[in-house]
């Protein structure tokens, strides 16, 4: 499916960064709002997504959802915040890879033990990564793309990330390590200011989520010239893949929902069969298609935390692998 202005202004229109979501109108079974919490700004790919799925979710569950952002620390600033709320139910986070399985390899004081302290709800989308430059760089391809690295030397050249230890980071370096070049890292509070400098030149590459740089493609301004998928999207269908263009490596971000390790079963039951529903309605996969998200297969709390947990010991292997520094 082609991502047209029409169809991103539809599934990611211009909205407070609290959103109060409509009531249903029948089967309410709470008067108290349950608090989504969102470790990135309001616009990004896991902001949209998340509005996309509330909104069915909330009606599915006869409960209203408001969804409240807390950017920052690649989304631990929010996973630490949890913590702080009662293990009721009535708080819930979208957990990511990152927060999850990659930041506490790289950021000595989280506030949070990811297996220890929080249950994982659900699983809820697969956030394809893709590979964005400005338009200014003048390359169309990664061949492209690595040819100039190489030809400028180590580090003349500066990428951006979502923070240290964040999916577009560890990618990045993945990337970098295949192809044997190097870059200058330069980390931002999330992916919306990467994006930022990105159109306007300030630094040279960096992975992202599909749905945050659209706006600026639609301008000219930057370019997609690979995907970190086994596939390509079907919003973006030209855009090759890294191992189309040779290159070993994709990487897919898995995004779902946690609460606090207490939280009683029959809340977290009530939540995972909402959500559940929700990613499963045609019209939620199909708005998520078009700002580049897959549904992830619907599982159960006990799958979704074991899921997490064996992530949570690949990606540790993965980064030494990589050779990337860890706590």
């Amino acid at each position: 499916m082609k991502l047209t202005r029409r169809s991103f202004m539809q599934a990611a229109p211009a909205l407070p960064a609290t959103l109060l979501l409509p009531k249903a109108a029948s089967g309410q079974t709470s008067a108290r709002p349950i608090r989504w919490l969102v470790g990135f700004p309001a616009g990004s790919g896991t902001d949209v997504s998340v509005r996309i799925i509330a909104e069915v979710a909330g009606r599915i569950l006869g409960q209203t959802f408001v969804v409240e952002n807390r950017p920052g620390a690649s989304g631990t600033l929010a996973a630490a915040a949890l913590r702080s709320f009662p293990a009721d139910g009535n708080t819930i986070y979208s957990m990511e890879m990152g927060a999850y399985s990659l930041a506490p390899h790289f950021l000595p004081s989280l506030g949070y033990d990811s297996v220890r302290d929080f249950r994982m709800v659900s699983t809820l989308v697969v956030i394809p990564m893709v590979l964005m430059v400005p338009t200014s760089l003048n390359v169309s391809t990664v061949s492209e793309f690595v040819n100039l690295l190489k030809a400028h030397g180590p580090n003349h050249f500066q990428f951006g990330s979502s923070g240290a230890g964040s999916i577009t980071h560890v990618t990045m370096a993945a990337f970098l390590r295949e192809a044997g070049v190097s870059m200058e890292h330069v980390p931002y509070r999330g992916t919306t200011f990467t994006v930022t400098d990105l159109a306007a030149g300030r630094i040279a590459a960096g992975f992202t989520d599909a749905n945050t740089p659209f706006p600026f493609m639609q301008t000219g301004q930057l370019k997609m010239i690979a995907v970190a998928m086994p596939d390509r999207l079907a919003a973006q269908p030209t855009v090759p893949t890294l191992r189309e263009a040779g290159m070993a490596l994709d990487l897919p971000y898995w995004q779902g929902v946690a609460v606090l390790r207490a939280t009683p079963d029959a809340m977290v039951n009530r939540i995972n069969d909402a959500l559940n529903r929700a990613i499963s309605d045609p019209q939620v996969i199909s708005k998520l298609a078009e700002i580049g998200m897959l549904t992830a297969a619907p599982r159960a709390p006990e799958a979704a935390d074991e899921f997490a947990r064996n992530g949570f010991t690949a990606v540790r292997d993965k980064l030494r692998e990589l050779g990337l520094e860890t706590q």
